[in-house]
């Protein structure tokens, strides 16, 4: 009747006439009442259970429920792929038909929850092919790793959509990671298993890349370049962090920033935010190991010449900050401490602005933040892992639709404004004539 002996991932109904609807996959649910397994139909009511000390066929739309199915051999332990009799609100005729699927095996040891917009995925993806662990790492970054890491293949991606209730497995995990109700599954979450069963489940980036490089190092017994060396490992993972945190603290919340500013006022303030915020940035890099002087030199890169964390782990900001962000506001072109920098300047409402305006700005004021980003931006794995069409997809989402530009007689009466409150500032401090 059934092969008992294995649970399926999934059960595929079919012969269902009367209510359609009840065809279709069913998932594995964990179990019913804490005793035996159950399937249910996703975003439905719909289960495979054993209830009423049988298989049934049912649907949980009030406390009773509706059974539509059931078997009447009681004594197995999995539900029977046919042999199921119709109860009174089915058809007469109609013969339910069960099919068992099972999930192929892993070609991987981990599996990553993921998608290709998510910055903090996107640190882990490039950690990944640094380590040349990640199974779909392409292969012209192999020849930039080390032959005994890039055996391992470790980690699989597997993409999601963190906003559908669909993906059981991935809401499973992620609650096995952070079991809180209040907290809305987030990627990336990496999963698997140990040797002795354990299931791993890990969630946030910080704690997957650390977990990822250890476990190389563990299997190859090669400490990773990603972080620093003896003798002053101590110090400059220090200042690595110090960095990491300042580019989370200035640079990141100006995005939103910038893209949730609704008039000119507000984006000039935005504007003032990130010029300061990368003036912090600037003077970090210039204490850092860089060689900000010799442009022929190799050491361009926060540690020197070693691509490190400092910029696996802020690339992604700076990539939708300088690369993404103006595209989605082009009214960057009228603010007035960019103008300088726009190369379709006109002051004309019909102009769309410049999209490479931001990283001309950084050019100009930045030196340091620009040749540091030069080497960043071109980094293979950084390359390879930025998807610029979804990223501009999800912060397109997150822009405010509607901005309030000045009219040119707005314009003109504020400069009038200012003129005059200048000219009575003038008079106001002009010496009187001396007396003869």
């Amino acid at each position: 009747m059934t092969d008992q002996m294995t649970t399926p991932d999934s059960i595929l109904v079919s012969g269902i006439t009367s209510e359609p609807g009840l065809n279709g996959e069913y998932v594995l649910n964990g179990t019913f009442r804490g005793d035996k397994l159950q399937w249910m139909k996703p975003m439905s009511r719909c289960y495979i259970r054993f209830i009423r000390d049988r298989w049934e066929l049912y649907v949980s739309h009030h406390p009773s429920g509706t059974t539509y199915f059931y078997h009447p051999d009681r004594s197995v332990e999995l539900p029977p792929t046919s042999g199921y009799i119709p109860a009174p609100c089915s058809g007469p005729d109609e013969v339910l038909s069960l099919e068992y699927k099972h999930k192929a095996p892993p070609t991987c040891e981990y599996v990553l929850y993921t998608n290709k917009a998510c910055p903090f995925a996107q640190q882990v993806h490039i950690v990944m092919q640094e380590l040349g662990i990640d199974h779909d790492d392409d292969s012209s970054l192999q020849k930039a790793q080390n032959t005994t890491s890039k055996q391992l293949k470790l980690v699989e991606r597997k993409l999601v959509d963190i906003f559908s209730k669909n993906d059981v497995d991935f809401i499973n995990s992620y609650y096995k990671a952070y079991p809180s109700k209040t907290q809305r599954p987030a990627i990336p979450l990496l999963v698997g298993a140990l040797p002795d069963n354990k299931h791993v489940s890990i969630a946030e980036s910080k704690l997957i890349m650390e977990y990822l490089m250890e476990e190389v190092e563990m299997r190859t017994g090669e400490k990773s370049k990603l972080i620093p060396s003896p003798p002053s490992s101590s110090f400059a993972k220090a200042q690595v962090g110090i960095f990491v945190h300042a580019v989370n603290r200035e640079i990141f919340p100006c995005i939103n920033s910038i893209l949730n500013s609704s008039n000119l006022e507000r984006l000039e303030s935005a504007i003032d935010k990130l010029m300061e915020a990368l003036g912090c940035i600037e003077t970090m890099l210039k204490r850092s190991e860089m060689n900000i002087e010799d442009d022929t030199s190799n050491q361009s890169y926060f540690l020197g010449s070693d691509f490190s964390l400092a910029e696996a782990k802020t690339a992604p900001c700076f990539q939708r900050v300088l690369l993404v962000v103006p595209e989605l506001r082009p009214e960057l072109a009228f603010v007035k401490s960019l103008r300088q920098f726009d190369k379709d300047s006109g002051g004309h409402q019909e102009h769309q602005g410049d999209t490479t305006i931001l990283v001309r700005m950084v050019r100009t004021k930045f030196p340091a933040v620009s040749k540091w980003l030069a080497s960043v931006f071109n980094h293979p794995s950084v390359v390879a892992t930025f998807h610029k069409e979804d990223v501009t997809a999800v912060l397109k989402r997150a822009r405010v639709n509607k901005f309030d530009m000045p009219t040119r007689s707005e314009e003109q009466q504020a400069f009038k404004h200012t003129k005059n409150k200048m000219e009575d500032l003038l008079l106001s401090r002009k010496m009187p004539s001396p007396k003869v």
